[in-house]
């Protein structure tokens, strides 16, 4: 799987970051994200580095474990970008929502499988309680309004299906490697 234009493009991404590669991170990383915390920037730049080593040096054969490769370059990438994060106004409803998703992503794998399938049950039941509100609503208006949460809400589903297979496919193969 060798890529020369996806180093470019790693190194590029690191390059938006202008900060000292000694800043201490203080994030509290999941341990399937980064093995150590508490380090300096250097040092996750250097894991990351060496997931896109691993994931370059897995034959093109070995899709699952592309894909897994894959999938942790990418939760690396985002939560180091999330940490680097400076915000000095309120979150916004989305933004809440997306932060109480990236402390689900901290978890370790089974309990975070565990809480993924608890948001997808609540998600299913705000789904159920629309579409009933939706068969009820009087007005065009009001139909369409729920409609867009409807919408949205199945986003958030789709998310949470997909969370829950990544999760899954992670407790796997931590299985084989044990």
């Amino acid at each position: 799987m060798h890529n020369p234009s996806l180093i470019e493009q790693i190194n590029h991404w690191k390059q938006q970051f202008k900060q000292p590669l000694n800043r201490i991170l203080r994030t509290p990383f999941a341990v399937h994200i980064f093995k150590e915390r508490n380090e300096p920037l250097s040092y996750y730049f250097n894991e990351i580095d060496k997931t896109v080593h691993a994931l370059m040096a897995t034959p093109e054969q070995d899709v699952m474990q592309a894909q897994y490769l894959s999938e942790r370059l990418l939760n690396q990438c985002n939560a180091l970008q999330n940490a680097l994060k400076t915000k000095s106004v309120p979150l916004s409803a989305e933004e809440r929502r997306q932060k109480a998703w990236d402390r689900l992503q901290n978890l370790p794998p089974k309990p975070r499988l565990a809480a993924f399938q608890k948001a997808q049950q609540q998600l299913l039941k705000e789904k159920a309680n629309l579409e009933r509100k939706q068969s009820q609503a009087e007005s065009l208006e009001q139909r369409q309004y729920i409609q867009q949460q409807l919408a949205e809400l199945q986003r958030r589903l789709e998310k949470a299906d997909v969370a829950i297979t990544s999760t899954e496919r992670e407790i796997y193969w931590n299985q084989i490697k044990a």
